[in-house]
Order: C-alpha cells, then sequence, then structure tokens
C-alpha cells in the first residue's frame, strides 16, 4: 500500500512534468536538448516521493564519449525516475510503439526526438535501427537501450537481445555499458525508509572494424560488465554505513 501511493504519487510528477516538456516540445520538435531538463526534473521529484537517493560514478564518460550506445540493466518501472535524474545530455532511448498513445508521457516521448520501434515486426525494427544509426551520428546524439527488452522484476539480469548491437555496428558507435544495482535487494520499497541506488558507468567498448559476426561477442562482452558491475554495487551496498557521502565511490 505504502508503495502504490508513493509511486502514484511519482507518477502525477512524471505526466504533469511531460505534459509541460510536450508543450515546450511544439515549439522545438524532436529536438533531444529538452529531455535531460524534464528528466531531472521528474527524476528528482519523483525519486523524493519514492525516497530514494542516486549515486552515479562515471557520469563524465556519457558526456565525453558521444555518439554512442548505452545499455543497462532494466528493473522496474522506477528506472524512469532513477535514469531521469541522471539523464545524460543529448542522449533518446529507444521504447515500444505503443508508447505514444500514454497521455502527456508518450506525445512528449514522441516530439522529444525518441526512437520508436514495432517490436511485433523484426524487420521493421531492424530498419529502424539502422535508420536511427544515421540520425545518431549526423546528429551526434547517443542512444540509451534496455537490452533485456522487458523489466526483471527482480529475477536478475534476464538474456540480451541484439537490437542494441545492430545499431552501434550499423553506426560504428562505441558501447556504453551502464550498471545499476538491484532494487529488490537492496529497497524496501513498501516502507517509508530512505533507499539508495548506485550506478557505475563503465568504460566504453569500441566497435571500429566490427561487423554483423562480432554482434554476439560484443553483447556478451557487455552483458558480462554490466552483471559484475550490479554485482559490486550490491555489495558495497550491503557493507555501507548507513549513509553514503557525495564522495565517488570505487569498484
Amino acid at each position: 500500500m505504502i508503495y502504490s501511493i508513493k509511486l502514484a504519487l511519482a507518477y502525477i510528477t512524471l505526466l504533469s512534468t511531460c505534459l509541460i516538456g510536450f508543450l515546450f516540445s511544439l515549439l522545438r520538435p524532436f529536438n533531444p536538448a529538452i529531455l535531460r531538463p524534464v528528466g531531472k526534473v521528474f527524476g528528482t521529484i519523483g525519486l523524493f516521493f519514492l525516497r530514494i537517493k542516486t549515486q552515479i560514478e562515471g557520469e563524465e564518460i556519457l558526456d565525453i564519449v558521444r555518439p554512442a550506445i548505452i545499455v543497462s540493466n532494466h528493473q522496474d518501472n522506477i528506472d524512469v525516475f532513477v535514469i531521469g535524474a541522471n539523464y545524460p545530455r543529448s542522449t533518446v532511448t529507444v521504447g515500444k510503439k505503443v508508447l505514444k498513445w500514454i497521455p502527456f508521457f508518450g506525445q512528449f516521448y514522441w516530439l522529444g526526438g525518441n526512437i520508436l520501434i514495432d517490436r511485433a515486426n523484426k524487420r521493421k525494427a531492424l530498419q529502424s535501427m539502422n535508420q536511427a544509426a544515421k540520425k545518431i551520428t549526423n546528429g551526434n546524439t547517443s542512444v540509451w537501450i534496455f537490452p533485456e527488452g522487458t523489466r526483471s522484476q527482480g529475477r536478475g539480469l534476464l538474456e540480451f537481445k541484439k537490437g542494441a548491437y545492430h545499431l552501434a555496428i550499423a553506426g560504428q558507435i562505441p558501447i556504453i555499458p551502464v550498471s545499476i544495482s538491484s532494487f529488490h535487494k537492496n529497497l524496501k520499497l513498501n516502507s517509508l525508509s530512505k533507499g539508495k541506488v548506485l550506478i557505475k558507468v563503465h568504460e566504453p567498448i569500441e566497435t571500429t572494424g566490427l561487423d554483423k559476426s562480432d554482434i554476439d561477442a560484443l553483447l556478451q562482452q557487455s552483458r558480462s560488465v554490466i552483471e559484475q558491475g550490479v554485482e559490486a554495487l550490491d555489495k558495497r551496498l550491503v557493507r555501507a554505513p548507513k549513509k553514503i557521502g557525495r564522495k565517488a565511490f570505487q569498484i
């Protein structure tokens, strides 16, 4: 019950902020510059209601290495707030085509320049990814993708889909793995106690010179980095004192 109330307040913040963002997007449609400030607002306020603090290491990599394909684990509905509060500049995301029908959020998501794909049609989805690769390279824009394709809901890291890696190799764009500590292991979501989420941005994996035959190896390499990163973050949270300072942590 407590979690439902906290989540409802967070989503009210999300939808109302996206409505404002949508109105501003009408002035400069399909410009991803609007995504970061809107994400920062609803992410920060949403995490306040959820009573969660985040701490990120390697954030500067997301700004220095661009364009890039950012891949991370995908756990729960609150991912949108955790990532929103730490959203990098000049970055879009990939989402299902049906997202654009969600009131306020969907219209802002689409008009903000995010990439919508039809997952029911693999051929069209791959075509959208290839077109996106050209758009990303020409616009110096990064893309944040959840390669699991769905929320893991405490089941650990799921198998990765290949779309992100087709996109990276098509554009010869580096992969940046990002690990996010486990929500279900470390957060007491159905209580009023405060929780912590740690985020680790790993060093880029270059794709220059790679082709389609390298997709499986690239996928497994980035998945391994993310999985080991999540395990290390979880261990750090278990060992950490009740209060984590603002000083960056090391893994």
